[in-house]
C-alpha cells in the first residue's frame, strides 16, 4: 500500500456499506468509551475536537463522542473491507495504536 505525503498517489477509494446500525453500535462504543477515560475531566478538555452532529441514518453525536465515533465507524469499514471482525472492546488506556490486527500486522486506521 503506497502511503500519501511521500511523493505517491493514495490508493483509490473503495467503497464499502455502513449501515445505520453500525453507527449506532459505534455511538455505544464511543458513550461508553468517554465515560470509562472521563474525557470530559482531564486536564482542561471542554468537550471534543468534533462539533455535535447527526451522523448517518440521523444518529445524534454530541461533541464529547462524535470524534470517538467518527474514528470506531471507520475502523469497522476498514474490517469490513479486510475481512475480519472489528474490535468494540473497552481498554482502559486505549488500542496503543493498533486499532486492527491483519495478518500482516497492526493497523492504525485514520478518519478524515
Amino acid at each position: 500500500m503506497e502511503s500519501e505525503g511521500q511523493g505517491k498517489r493514495p490508493p483509490m477509494p473503495v467503497p464499502v456499506e455502513i449501515t445505520r446500525g453500525d453507527v449506532v453500535l459505534c455511538l455505544d462504543f464511543a458513550i461508553r468509551c468517554a465515560r470509562l477515560r472521563r474525557y470530559a475531566e482531564s486536564g482542561g478538555w471542554r468537550g471534543g475536537l468534533v462539533p455535535s452532529m447527526t451522523l448517518y441514518g440521523g444518529v445524534l453525536a454530541d461533541d464529547t463522542v462524535a470524534g470517538i465515533v467518527i474514528g470506531k465507524v471507520a475502523e469497522v469499514a476498514m474490517c469490513r473491507l479486510a475481512g475480519c471482525p472489528a474490535d468494540l472492546a473497552l481498554k482502559d488506556t486505549g488500542d496503543g495504536g493498533r486499532d486492527l490486527l491483519l495478518p500482516c500486522g497492526p493497523t492504525q486506521v485514520k478518519a478524515a
